[in-house]
């Protein structure tokens, strides 16, 4: 599946939007991720640039909760999001 999404977006310029709540499957097949809460998007980054900002994270979904969960100053992320 990731495979097909990315020749996709390579061959064609196409990009897919997913929406899930199973973080786990989005590191399989995105590079990029927009996380929303409450109708207001609070980061858009590729997931590599994420686990570097947050190495002691040991999975997307940590990410997430340490985002949402209004730690956003050590994520880069401002209120005008």
């Amino acid at each position: 599946m990731r495979d097909l999404l990315l020749m996709l977006n390579r061959e064609w310029g196409t990009t897919i939007f997913m929406n899930t709540h199973l973080l786990s499957e989005v590191t399989k097949v995105c590079t990029d991720i927009g996380i929303i809460s409450k109708g207001k998007l609070l980061l858009a980054d590729s997931i590599k640039n994420l686990e570097q900002r947050f190495p002691e994270a040991k999975s997307l979904e940590e990410i997430y909760f340490r985002i949402e969960g209004g730690d956003r100053s050590e994520a880069g992320i401002h209120n005008s999001l």
